[in-house]
């Protein structure tokens, strides 16, 4: 039997099929309002709301949630929708439950040349009706590699650090982007995405339908 996609897709530009994850051009990423805590111990939104932050006490990025309206960016993921595939092992494409066997989950990754065992992972798993879809509409997956992952663990977030400005404004400084959850620098940090550790990887073949 063949596999189908778990979920209804949501169709871009000349019907293609666009990822659940995916974020799109009314859907811009945006630190405005960030600024520093009346404490001076960290970054917050000046009208921050609870579901600004998340059980970890990190700050998120806020991004409108609009799927279907302008273009969709298929190199950029949703803050928001990535974060609930990632926690929830759910396919990056169609949102549905990922692929699971006795060797773990399925997820579609660049090949690198790097070894997956204990790599960072931004990319949330697939199920395997969209694995076909993935391969053809995901341009950041390249020469994809299939892997079976039986832990993957939430390790921590990917983002922009930050530091104090002056006149209570904040500034943005390079870093390499991950933080771990419980980093002393998470006070500092804006987030975007949720980040997996991966371990106990198996590479497998890619899935023909």
């Amino acid at each position: 039997m063949t596999s189908v996609p778990a979920r209804v897709l949501t169709l871009g530009p000349r019907d293609v099929p666009v990822p659940y994850v995916a974020r799109w051009s009314s859907e811009p990423c945006s630190a405005r309002g960030i600024a520093v805590r009346a404490d001076g111990t960290g970054l917050c939104y000046l009208d921050e709301q609870n579901r600004d932050r998340d059980r970890h006490g990190v700050l998120w990025t806020r991004t409108p949630q609009t799927p279907g309206e302008g273009r969709p960016h298929y190199r950029s993921m949703h803050p928001v929708r990535q974060h609930r595939a990632v926690q929830g092992l759910l396919c990056q494409v169609c949102s549905g439950p990922a692929d699971r066997d006795r060797h773990g989950w399925l997820f579609l990754l660049p090949r690198t040349g790097a070894e997956p065992e204990g790599s960072l992972c931004t990319k949330p798993p697939v199920c395997r009706g969209c694995v076909r879809l993935a391969l053809r509409h995901c341009p950041h997956l390249g020469d994809a590699i299939a892997l079976r992952v039986r832990k993957p663990r939430v390790w921590g977030v990917f983002g922009d650090a930050y530091v104090p400005g002056p006149y209570g404004r904040v500034r943005r400084v390079p870093s390499h982007g991950y933080l771990a959850y419980g980093d002393t620098a998470a006070p500092w940090f804006l987030a975007v995405q949720l980040v997996l550790e991966l371990r106990g990887v198996r590479h497998v073949s890619l899935p023909q339908h």
